[in-house]
């Protein structure tokens, strides 16, 4: 069943990474965070010091930002890797997209991954490789290459939509919630279909794994 689309080329919401992929990504350059709070005030101090052409262009740069604009509705799950420098995010527009955070004033998107059959709950990153994971309203967990924003694998087997996933950090597995009151693992070097935890009384909202990965 294919879910109805949105629009998904409007650029019509932004989204905001001040609190956490700023932060994040400052601080693994080891910039302190207080420093960071400090530069904002600094590039506002550097604004009004070079009067802009009006004061419409001042209000735009100002709103600007930092900000990651680009997908056609409300922007639904958020993921950093702060040693590549890049965000995931995940839209009701169907669409993962890939910013590069390199100039955290200036983001720039790198890719917009729209083959989903419905809105983009959540999304990780699986460490020490280039692959991304996005999993929504389609019940599916897609393998996405960031070389060339290739799908390389999608993962079926939940019979209603997944909002969370969480990856062990040997990058083997992959983990799902549902709310088809189910977890799911899935062995992401294999390509295949691991254990299903089930058995609860409600949706499950939120998966993880322990610091030693078991």
């Amino acid at each position: 069943m294919r879910w109805p689309r949105t629009n998904t080329r409007r650029p019509l919401w932004g989204l905001r990474l001040l609190a956490y992929a700023l932060l994040t990504c400052l601080s693994a350059a080891g910039v302190p965070a207080s420093q960071a709070i400090a530069a904002d005030s600094a590039t506002a101090d550097t604004v009004k010091s070079k009067p802009p052409g009006t004061a419409e262009e001042a209000a735009e740069l100002s709103a600007s930002r930092g900000n990651l604009i680009g997908h056609g509705g409300p922007v639904k799950a958020v993921a950093t890797d702060p040693a590549q420098k890049l965000a995931l995010s995940g839209s009701f527009d169907y669409a993962m997209m890939v910013w590069d955070l390199s100039d955290i004033d200036k983001p720039k998107e790198l890719l917009r991954l729209d083959e989903h059959d419905g809105a983009v709950n959540a999304t990780a990153f699986v460490p020490g490789t280039r692959l991304a994971l996005a999993a929504g309203d389609d019940a599916a967990l897609t393998v996405w290459n960031l070389d060339g924003g290739k799908r390389e694998h999608r993962f079926d087997g939940h019979t209603a939509k997944i909002v969370d996933i969480a990856v062990s950090d040997d990058g083997t597995w992959a983990a799902t919630a549902s709310w088809d009151r189910s977890a799911r693992l899935w062995n992401l070097k294999d390509r295949m279909p691991g254990p299903v935890l089930g058995m609860h009384e409600g949706p499950v909202n939120a998966v993880a794994f322990s610091a030693d990965g078991r």
